[in-house]
């Protein structure tokens, strides 16, 4: 039994070993090929190892291509303000359609979950339209205002959900002991919110 119990794990170590350096590997190639001249990162069949490493990558996009920290700057940019701003639309009307239950909040719902099964593709064309009409083409604000929209519909369902779970009881509590309504989402529901998506 010990030397089957042995080599069953002998077995699943192996695999994951095997499975490691295969997601590892498109890392390895890039740091590879970054280190390899123009004339060796074209050659075929390829080298696994630079012949001769050298930096001139890294020293020309340093020096010669000066726009890569703009590049950078703008990602940093974009990617912060449409994560603060995804969060605070998701956080209120997630509350909104997990604790009022309206006549169209299942429509609502639907359509959310609906809008994520087109890909993000297919809405260029009318976004990049909309953004013209509006003067937002090349800007950052154009392209965080495309971003949120492309991401609310799946934070908001994610957070109704997460409100879901949340006792209604505990929010009840808390209004009769003289909370308001935004005082209790973000000091007694996000919170929980919180701790129960990190267990």
């Amino acid at each position: 039994m010990k030397k089957r119990h042995a080599g069953l794990n002998s077995l699943r170590y192996s695999i994951l070993v095997l499975i490691l350096l295969f997601l590892l590997f498109p890392i390895y190639w890039m740091v590879v090929t970054a280190l390899k001249s123009n004339m060796e990162a074209y050659l075929y069949p390829p080298t696994f190892v630079p012949e001769k490493p050298t930096a001139a990558s890294f020293y020309s996009l340093l020096t010669v291509n000066n726009q890569f920290f703009v590049y950078y700057k703008n990602n940093f940019i974009v990617a912060g303000f449409a994560a603060l701003i995804s969060t605070f639309v998701a956080l209120i009307s997630g509350y909104g359609l997990s604790r009022f239950h309206f006549r169209w909040n299942r429509w609502v719902m639907a359509s959310l979950m609906a809008s994520q099964m087109f890909p993000v593709v297919s809405r260029m064309i009318s976004l990049y339209g909309l953004l013209g009409k509006v003067h937002l083409i090349n800007t950052r604000t154009g392209l965080i205002l495309a971003v949120v929209a492309a991401q609310i519909p799946f934070c908001v369902m994610l957070m109704a959900g997460f409100y879901d779970g949340v006792p209604r009881e505990l929010e009840e509590a808390a209004m009769i002991d003289g909370s308001k309504r935004f005082q209790t989402l973000f000091q007694v529901i996000c919170p929980l919110v919180k701790r129960e998506s990190l267990q």
